[in-house]
């Protein structure tokens, strides 16, 4: 699994739009399958629409291409 931090840049897949990883949080649902890894979702920029959304890790590993630093 890819682990994102603040900074990093995603490339939306679909109309190729750039994405910023501004805050990381960690929710309370457990990871399935993985006893001590919890599931996160990242807040990300998108510059071109000038909008700040929270997405889960499964939607970032489906929709974008990720950029990571």
């Amino acid at each position: 699994m890819i682990t994102l931090k603040v900074g990093d840049l995603l490339i939306r897949e679909r109309d190729k739009r750039p994405c910023l990883v501004v805050e990381v949080a960690q929710t309370p649902d457990k990871e399935w399958g993985q006893g001590d890894t919890y599931r996160r979702q990242y807040r990300l920029f998108d510059g071109v629409a000038g909008v700040h959304k929270w997405y889960p890790d499964t939607v970032i590993r489906a929709t974008f291409i990720v950029h990571a630093s």
